[in-house]
């Protein structure tokens, strides 16, 4: 594709990605109308161009993610974000690298709440169309993320459960205000309702991580 040949050309920095391709490919990407388009241009980026490009960049392009349509996989292009940044971080050479003022250092640091920030952003955008399986998974990737890049961390570990059951509730309110429009604002909780059978297995996954990366560590969770 062209992304592939500009992110070839020796010429291109970091600045020249973050202030002119970025924002320009960006902008395309949202106006849009097909979702494959979208999701295939999302993971173009994330594919193509460096990982000190996307360190730098991270808030620009997360910031897109609750803006595409609706049947846009974000939790792939999240995981391929979270893969690359992974990596980067398990080699600390890199981060030494071309980095005196520390920028991408702090910036990497922080990817957690950055990333934590985006699937909230996601849930309120998307709403009853957002699914259950869909909640969960997308807090199993950013969970999975912190085992990897922030090992032991249990504030972390509960704050995405917490933001799990939070997302699960509002879903199944959703459903029920779908279901009757008439429904007034105030009003009795509404029962809870079993998950199905995908959304139970992705739940048992979401919950293993923990138990398998922090064992008893998990008595000390909130």
């Amino acid at each position: 594709t062209n992304l592939v040949r500009l992110s070839a050309l020796d010429s291109i920095t970091s600045a020249i990605y973050g202030q002119v391709i970025l924002p320009t490919v960006l902008d395309h990407i949202v106006i849009c109308a097909d979702p494959l388009a979208q999701a295939y241009l999302m993971d173009c980026l994330v594919q193509v161009f460096p990982d000190e490009y996307h360190i730098e960049t991270m808030p620009i392009l997360l910031g897109v993610c609750p803006k595409l349509r609706d049947k846009v996989n974000i939790r792939t292009i999240l995981q391929s974000l979270m893969d690359r940044l992974a990596n980067y971080l398990a080699d600390e050479e890199l981060l030494d690298e071309k980095d005196s003022n520390q920028v991408k250092r702090s910036v990497a640091l922080d990817s957690f709440r950055m990333f934590d920030e985006c699937v909230q952003k996601v849930y309120n955008a998307r709403g009853p169309k957002l699914n259950p399986k869909e909640v969960i998974r997308l807090q199993t990737a950013l969970l999975s993320f912190s085992m990897k890049c922030y090992q032991g961390n249990l504030d972390q570990v509960t704050l995405c459960l917490k933001h799990c059951v939070v997302a699960l509730q509002q879903a199944r309110d959703n459903v029920a205000l779908m279901q009757d429009p008439n429904m007034p604002q105030q009003q009795q909780p509404v029962p809870a309702k079993a998950l199905d059978e995908v959304s139970t297995k992705e739940l048992e996954k979401l919950l293993s991580i923990p138990l398998d990366e922090l064992a008893l560590g998990v008595l000390n969770l909130d």
